[in-house]
């Protein structure tokens, strides 16, 4: 009974020894090798150490991608429990391989004890291949449309861009309604000899958060760049009507797949300052609907106006006018928000066109429409034109003098009845046309006519004759 109680303390010990005899090695961070390029190496250190309690024999050390050369300062060695060994490694990254933010592989423990996969992985910004060479961005405020008449907007370029810069304009803002024009110069570092293209190449440029918290972003159309060459693309982005002030970071992705399928792509961060007026109530929008129309006939104008500057505006107004269509609306006192994304930052008016088809001439009609900050001070007018058809000459017969009327009636009753032509030479593309003017003539009622009567006497005459011959033959033959 002894013997076996002392036999299972035993088993015990041994397990409870083995048990706590593990093998380990202590977390090693992951390891970025910063910007590198195709085909160049790259030298770094990490430390190892063994923080288990079973020494580690004939350590070696492995990459998970065999077209990379990784070469170490120590190979098959021995590692004591509780020792810490400083390894140096370097890493040559192939002229062939895809480029761009990207994880290289990881590298793994291989020993008699223990075996760690992965104990780390290589993080790399591989450069080459497809760069961004240059890119220059050009600005061209919103059209703003006076109260005069004119028109106008500002034009600057930074042609100083750099990655992780700010864009900077010189005298002219980044405002609502801007348009952006990123000019990109995107190279194939390849050799020309190595005749290796890259295809299918996409440029995505991002605003982001610039919309109501969301992002803005558009892309260029896929295009290719031959081995040594270089492409230059645009990329346009709008800047909305409704957008706060403040910064607003821009990512830029540049992507394509070179002729051994491997992906090349190459990045930049911009940032970006939106500013807006004090003071700004312009005309965002006007239409017509139709925009022609038969003469009698209505259109339907609408017209928004809207607050692009940084303050309230408590006392703005709209007005619709055309005098020749006897269209005249003004409201004022209408309030705006300064927050651009709130519904009353914005005021929209429909208002009917009519047009008289007694008064109403054929013609186009501009119609103005016109924002106002304030009392009578314009901000911005536009206009927009309804194009009326069909009507007859009746308003411009009634227009015209009622004597008028009668002289001409007086002069048609002397024509002659003899048709008068004559010829009104006019221009029409450089070339004189004869004009033919209508034959009028004077109607005579038939029994005022010369030698009607006379005819009339002449055919009694005639009847009265025939008559009397056919009386005169029949008596004659009853007399025989």
């Amino acid at each position: 009974m002894k013997k076996l109680l002392f036999l299972s303390i035993f088993v015990l010990a041994l397990y409870s020894l083995s048990a706590s005899a593990a093998a380990s090695v202590a977390t090693v961070n992951n390891i970025d090798l910063g910007t590198s390029a195709l085909g160049t190496s790259k030298v770094r250190t990490f430390t190892l150490t063994n923080d288990g309690n079973v020494n580690l024999t004939g350590v070696t050390f492995t990459f998970s991608d065999s077209d990379f050369t990784l070469s170490f300062n120590k190979t098959n060695f021995n590692l004591s429990a509780g020792a810490s060994e400083n390894i140096n490694f370097t890493l040559t990254i192939p002229a062939l391989t895809s480029t761009g933010n990207v994880t290289l592989g990881s590298v793994n423990l291989v020993s008699t004890e223990l075996s760690k996969s992965p104990l780390f992985s290589i993080r790399a910004d591989v450069v080459g291949g497809l760069i961004i060479e240059d890119l220059d961005v050009f600005l061209t405020t919103r059209l703003t449309h006076r109260s005069d008449g004119t028109i106008s907007s500002g034009n600057e370029a930074d042609t100083d861009v750099s990655d992780g810069g700010r864009l900077d304009f010189g005298e002219e803002d980044v405002g609502p309604g801007s348009e952006l024009r990123f000019n990109f110069n995107i190279e194939n570092t390849f050799e020309e000899n190595d005749d290796i293209d890259i295809d299918q190449v996409t440029i995505s440029v991002t605003i982001e958060s610039i919309d109501d918290g969301d992002d803005i972003d558009e892309e260029s159309q896929e295009f290719d760049v031959d081995s040594g060459k270089s492409q230059d693309v645009d990329v346009f982005i709008d800047i909305p009507l409704s957008v706060a002030e403040g910064a607003y970071d821009i990512v830029i992705e540049v992507e394509g797949e070179d002729t051994n399928n491997n992906v090349h792509t190459a990045t930049m961060n911009l940032e970006m300052t939106v500013k807006k007026e004090p003071r700004e109530v312009v005309v965002t929008h006007a239409s017509l609907f139709p925009e022609k129309v038969v003469c009698g006939g209505t259109s339907t104008l609408t017209a928004t106006i809207k607050n692009l500057g940084a303050r309230i505006e408590e006392n703005a107004g709209i007005e619709i006018v055309n005098s020749d269509l006897g269209v005249s609306y003004l409201q004022r006192n209408i309030e705006l928000e300064e927050d651009p994304f709130d519904d009353t930052n914005e005021f929209t008016k429909s208002l009917a066109i009519s047009t008289d088809r007694a008064k109403t001439k054929s013609g186009t009609y501009p119609i103005d429409v016109k924002a106002y900050i304030q009392d009578d001070i314009v901000w911005e007018k536009q206009s927009v034109s309804l194009v009326v058809e069909g009507c007859s000459d009746a308003a411009a017969a009634e227009e015209a003098p009622e004597t008028e009327a009668v002289e001409e009636t007086e002069e048609a009753e002397e024509i002659p009845a003899q048709a008068e032509e004559t010829q009104q030479e006019t221009m029409e593309e450089g070339v004189k046309v004869p004009v033919l003017k209508p034959e009028t003539t004077t109607e005579v009622p038939l029994t005022k006519r010369s030698g009607f009567w006379f005819s009339i006497i002449a055919l009694n005459v005639l009847v009265i004759a025939g008559i009397a011959y056919l009386i005169i033959k029949a008596t004659g033959k009853k007399l025989q």
